[in-house]
């Protein structure tokens, strides 16, 4: 409560209006396409996909043309994004939930995927990082423990099917791992329970705060203002991480935007609250040069080619 006490005085000293454009906070150095206007999430239901398997589905989403995954044609420079600059790359892999047989929506990847994306990463000797050695080398400014080239593997929503299919592999490869949770949604049906959060824990994975609610946080900037717009965040994503750091009984230094939505406004809050880097959906590679306060993110999908896979992976 007393670091809860600080964030709020801090912020209610300090924090400026600003506008309410969409820019992150290195737009000036590094052009990126923000996804404010997103698909819709994979919104939990109770539905299940086997009865082998206490997982929930997600809402199917149309494999239209001119979705925001369109992106995957390009390159990173073709897609406006910055190339790395200083011989450090560094491609944040986002994954959502994982299907012991066939994916069964986007935002599934098949146990055989998995497998055969980090035998990729092994075989081309791409090492898998932790997302916190990331954040230390932008907190720090050092980077010369950090490898040429390198891949963090983030998984978001934390949907059980993490701890029954996703982790039996990992621990296999031996390729640590975040968790983006959001607090509403621990210990419910078919999602990730506090002993298997703690038990992934114990080998390696890390956890960070995804909100409380899976809140569109552009949306409230533009609904709430003052007082309004500052309790709305404190609940979404300070309160929240309390209740991960309660849970897990760790600290939780990151934060991931729910649908990669964000504004100079949450922006502006979030860098007083205390977190070590926050990450968007915006795809690309990270470098010295970006932003710890905007990573990109490039996401894995359903059906996902090994050619685009490596492309996501290798980075510049």
């Amino acid at each position: 409560m007393k670091f809860l006490a600080i964030v709020l005085a801090t912020i209610a000293a300090t924090m400026a209006p600003v506008s309410s454009g969409d820019q992150p906070l290195d737009a000036v150095d590094s052009p990126q396409i923000a996804n404010t206007d997103l698909p819709p999430a994979p919104y939990i239901d109770s539905l299940g996909i086997g009865t082998d398997q206490k997982e929930v589905s997600v809402l199917t989403l149309p494999d239209e043309s001119t979705t925001y995954l369109d992106v995957f044609n390009f390159q990173p420079e073709q897609a406006g994004l910055p190339a790395p600059r200083s011989g450090y790359s560094v491609s944040i892999l986002m994954y959502h939930g994982f299907a012991v047989g066939p994916a069964h929506n986007r935002y599934q990847t098949s146990a055989a995927d998995f497998r055969a994306q980090l035998e990729f990463l092994r075989q081309n000797e791409i090492p898998v990082i932790r997302l916190g050695d990331l954040a230390d080398a932008y907190k720090s400014g050092d980077w010369s423990k950090m490898p040429p080239r390198s891949v963090v593997i983030t998984i978001d929503d934390g949907q059980r099917s993490v701890y029954n299919t996703a982790f039996p592999i990992l621990k296999e490869f031996n390729a640590p791992f975040t968790l983006a949770l959001y607090s509403d949604h621990v210990g419910g049906k078919g999602t990730l329970q506090w002993d298997e959060i703690k038990e992934m824990m114990a080998a390696g994975a890390e956890i960070g705060c995804h909100t409380a609610s899976h809140a569109n946080l552009k949306r409230a900037s533009q609904r709430f203002t003052g007082e309004a717009f500052r309790s709305f965040m404190v609940a979404e994503t300070v309160k929240s991480r309390e209740v991960l750091e309660k849970g897990t009984g760790a600290p939780v230094r990151y934060f991931f935007y729910p649908y990669g939505s964000y504004s100079q406004e949450t922006q502006s809050f979030l860098s007083l609250a205390g977190y070590d880097c926050i990450l968007t959906t915006n795809d690309g590679f990270c470098n010295p040069h970006s932003h710890a306060y905007s990573l990109n993110r490039n996401e894995v999908y359903k059906g996902i080619t090994m050619d685009r896979y490596g492309k996501i992976s290798l980075g510049g």
